[in-house]
């Protein structure tokens, strides 16, 4: 999942249901994860016509698909305002905020625990909360085409990462992680119930933890970070 002003929106080159895995996958994979404006949103690009095309890869060839304005959209902080919040309701944007923009607002998802912009931000918070997800080492113990699983870290502070890819459950075995951390789907019968296996719901993520057990979950969930139920 990579997007710029140059390229497009990770939510728009994704299948539906599949940008809260893909939003998982970039923020416990090792390394240092870059969100591009929007993608916290789950914003998709926005068409742009020719008659308000400004970038000039469109200019100079009208048409192509070569415009780069799309992703480019302003961002939608309201639901209601003329702009979606992005300037003076009077005041005319660089680029044409569409009507749907208001439905992705940072006001309309910020109270909503089920949001796209809350997961990132439990995401984010996790990332803060354990040294495993920020520098822990990353192995991984099965990969396949519609699933990923892999741990972060060693020892008894290690994660398990458990993504289902695909757009069907997934029953994926847990040997050693038996204590689901968090979970991109709150609704999950079996969330708090140790088990070797799961199933995953379609594009589904879940962090796991290992031989602390119940105590270390609830100590993270206790520092301000469970998905509420």
């Amino acid at each position: 999942m990579r997007a710029d002003q140059d390229v497009r929106h990770g939510q728009s080159g994704l299948s539906a249901g599949s940008g809260s895995s893909a939003l998982a996958l970039l923020l416990t994979l090792k390394g240092t994860p870059t969100l591009y404006y929007g993608d916290e949103l789950g914003l998709p690009d926005s068409p742009v016509d020719s008659e308000h095309a400004r970038d000039c890869a469109e200019l100079r060839a009208p048409g192509l698909g070569l415009g780069r304005d799309p992703q480019r959209m302003p961002m939608p902080w309201q639901e209601k305002p003329a702009h979606a919040g992005f300037g003076p309701d009077d005041v005319e944007p660089w680029l044409p905020i569409p009507s749907w923009a208001g439905e992705f607002s940072v006001e309309s998802q910020e109270l909503d625990p089920g949001s796209v912009l809350s997961l990132v931000k439990e995401l984010l918070t996790l990332r803060k909360k354990l040294d495993a997800l920020r520098q822990g080492s990353i192995t991984v113990l099965s990969a396949h085409p519609d699933h990923l699983v892999y741990r972060r870290g060693d020892g008894e502070d290690a994660i398990l990462v458990a993504v289902n890819l695909s757009d069907r459950a997934r029953r994926i075995a847990f040997p050693e992680f038996r204590n689901t951390l968090w979970s991109s789907h709150s609704s999950i019968d079996e969330r708090d119930q140790p088990t070797d296996a799961a199933t995953l719901a379609p594009f589904e993520a879940r962090l796991l933890t290992g031989s602390r057990g119940n105590a270390f979950a609830s100590a993270v969930q206790r520092a301000g970070h469970p998905r509420p139920e």
